[in-house]
This record gives structure tokens, C-alpha cells and sequence, in this order.
């Protein structure tokens, strides 16, 4: 498997692991916390998003933002202020939309990702996004982003058994042949 594969097979292996364990989640299961200032599910699956589009922007700049573009901020009940939250009570008490909200923005964010990344070539992969910071190329970027969706995916799994003590992920879901 050649790395442009590699990074296609492992973002949308968890991808779909991060749809299977949210599937059929009500609103009050998305927006449970453990603790006041621990994140829950709709909060991790915004998080996924936004950094994933984040991403998808910084290899290839003349992306639209798909956030404010195409509306999801407004379906989120976000505004420009919202955008600009820095402090971590504000961010993790941000109003969060239902499910088909939430997941139709990670699957936007995701299908965008992927036609960036069907756009590159092996060679591009070593492409500096910042010429002041050369170690910074696109496939370096795009392993972040699957260590940023693993982790996060690590978390929402662990509230689900939060949630419900018997739980668990289904055997084998994001499993790609």
C-alpha cells in the first residue's frame, strides 16, 4: 500500500468507527458530561471536525471553509464570536445541535478531506505547507489529523461505556478490505 492509500485507509477507518459508536445517540447521550468540565460527545465530534477542515484548509488553501460556506455554523448556533473562543469553559459550553447536525458537518469535513487528499501526489506529501517551518509538509499534517481523530475517538468511546456500563464497540467496525 503506497502512503497516499495508507492516509486514505486510516482517516476513513476511523471515520467510521467515530459514526458506528455514535449512531442512534440521543441529544442528552451527546451532551452528557462525566464532569462539569470534561468534554462529551457532541463537544469531541465538533472538536474532530473543525480540526479536520482545519487541516483540509492548510494543504490546500483555496478551499472554502465548509463552516461558514455552506452554513454549519449557523446550524450549530455559532456565530463569528463564537469562533474566535479561546478559553476552555467557553469552547466546552458552546450550544451543540442534534445529531444529524453534528455528524452531517464531521461527514462534510471528512468527504472534503478525502477530495484533498485524492488531489496529491506521493511527491506533494513532502510538500512544506510553511516554507519557514520545512517539517511541516502535507503528510505530516495528515498523521496528525488521524492521531487527533483516534484520540478523540478514544474519548467518545470512553463516555459511551460511561453511559451505558455494558457497551461496546461493535467487533471489527472500520475494518477495511
Amino acid at each position: 500500500m503506497d502512503k497516499l492509500n495508507y492516509i486514505k485507509h486510516t482517516l476513513t477507518s476511523v471515520h467510521l468507527r467515530i459514526l458506528s459508536i455514535c449512531d442512534g445517540l440521543s441529544h442528552e447521550q451527546l451532551v452528557w458530561r462525566p464532569s462539569p468540565t470534561a468534554n462529551n460527545i457532541a463537544f469531541n465530534i465538533w472538536h474532530i471536525s473543525r480540526g479536520e477542515e482545519s487541516i483540509a484548509n492548510l494543504i490546500n488553501s483555496t478551499q472554502k471553509h465548509i463552516w461558514i460556506s455552506e452554513g454549519w455554523r449557523e446550524r450549530f448556533g455559532h456565530n463569528e464570536e463564537t469562533d474566535e473562543y479561546k478559553n476552555a469553559c467557553d469552547i466546552l459550553n458552546l450550544p451543540m445541535p442534534e445529531h444529524s447536525i453534528l455528524i452531517g458537518y464531521m461527514e462534510a469535513a471528512f468527504e472534503k478531506t478525502i477530495s484533498i487528499v485524492d488531489q496529491l501526489t506521493n511527491d506533494s506529501l513532502e510538500f512544506a505547507i510553511d516554507q519557514a517551518k520545512p517539517e511541516y509538509t502535507s503528510s505530516i499534517y495528515l498523521a496528525h489529523l488521524t492521531t487527533h481523530k483516534n484520540s478523540h475517538h478514544g474519548q467518545i468511546d470512553y463516555i459511551r461505556g460511561l453511559q451505558s456500563p455494558g457497551w461496546s464497540a461493535k467487533s471489527g467496525i472500520g475494518m477495511i478490505t
